[in-house]
């Protein structure tokens, strides 16, 4: 061999050396489907990304606008898998509700990771929406910025008038101030059982479920007007799903079902239909669940965008029953201020 071969076969070799040694090792290694779980949000945010590039999927931020529990920042993010030209779209999001992402976002992880297993069928692509609302997720909470149930918020139910004076008296019950003295919260304990001996179970489980406007710093609020979350999803629809022709929407949620087990509910008829019949095989039950109405249908939005025929489901992962605790409103608000959608990237 020429001596000027034996130069080039050196360069390359040491090219392609130099190249490898600059690429750091992933800083996650995935061996068992508990290392798709994450103890903060960081680490899930920083899993989700690596699987994403894992996948060779393409990786979008959407940077919040305030800082997490500990001064993290703080992001939702993308992950869109295939081809982008497929007009069939499997639409994942975690996080809707804080700190329910955490079982969401093992659940994105993991088909990530492993991506052969899950492999859509032709014509499909995915769309992982990852800790839709992060400042839930980082300060342990529901709620995002505002106080605001994400769920109800990005239906719209902030501009819908809805009296629910059930509820309002409810919140008024507690004094939510003093909620860090034992007496509060013993008091705050007797409210609930108060209301369903007035009004009666159902009554105030459906005040429950509905929502309200009028009490900011109680539960269940449909923020002030649209959340930073509500328009970031807006825009990642607007860029990932638009004119496509089906969506089959996964929102994971936690809360429902026995511990560790994943409940499907579906939010209108033609969505149990379809999703029974797609999981009979599995043997996972298909439940109805009922929404408060409003101005439109939960994720509306999404279709409106789309102009896709699109089946929803809440995918709900069981958890355990944890003792009553408190992270107290007033912390909220003065962690943070409001978010006007104008802030969203």
């Amino acid at each position: 061999m020429s001596r000027p071969h034996v130069v080039v076969i050196a360069s390359s070799a040491l090219s392609t050396w130099l190249a490898c040694a600059a690429e750091p090792p992933p800083k996650y290694v995935f061996t068992t489907p508990r290392d798709y779980f994450s103890a903060s949000f960081t680490e899930a945010d920083e899993k989700f990304e690596q699987s994403c590039a894992g996948a060779g999927g393409r990786f979008e931020s959407f940077p919040h606008p305030l800082p997490g529990d500990v001064g993290e920042p703080l992001r939702a993010a993308s992950c869109s898998v295939g081809d982008p030209a497929a007009r069939s779209v499997l639409l994942t999001i975690s996080g809707e509700h804080g700190i329910e992402g955490f079982a969401g976002s093992a659940a994105q992880i993991g088909a990530l990771v492993e991506a052969d297993r899950f492999a859509l069928p032709a014509g499909w692509r995915a769309v992982h929406v990852h800790m839709i609302n992060p400042y839930g997720a980082s300060f342990v909470l529901k709620e995002n910025e505002d106080n605001a149930d994400q769920y109800k918020n990005f239906a719209g139910l902030y501009a819908a008038g809805i009296d629910n004076p059930v509820l309002v008296e409810f919140i008024d019950a507690y004094n939510l101030p003093a909620l860090g003295d034992p007496a509060a919260q013993q008091a705050a304990e007797m409210a609930l059982p108060a209301l369903i001996a007035k009004y009666g179970p159902e009554a105030v489980g459906a005040a429950l479920v509905t929502g309200q406007g009028e009490r900011p710093e109680g539960i269940a609020y449909f923020g002030p007007d649209k959340s930073w979350s509500s328009a970031t999803l807006e825009a990642i629809a607007d860029a990932e799903l638009a004119d496509v022709d089906r969506i089959a929407l996964v929102n994971y949620h936690t809360a429902v079902g026995p511990y560790g087990v994943w409940t499907v509910l579906s939010l209108e008829e033609q969505s149990q239909t379809l999703l029974a019949g797609w999981l009979a095989e599995a043997g996972t039950p298909v439940m109805p669940t009922n929404v408060p109405s409003g101005p439109q249908p939960f994720f509306e939005p999404i279709r409106a965008r789309s102009g896709a025929n699109i089946v929803r489901a809440v995918v709900e992962a069981g958890k355990r029953s944890r003792p009553w605790r408190r992270r107290s409103p007033a912390r909220l608000r003065s962690a943070s201020a409001s978010v006007s959608p104008s802030c969203a990237r």
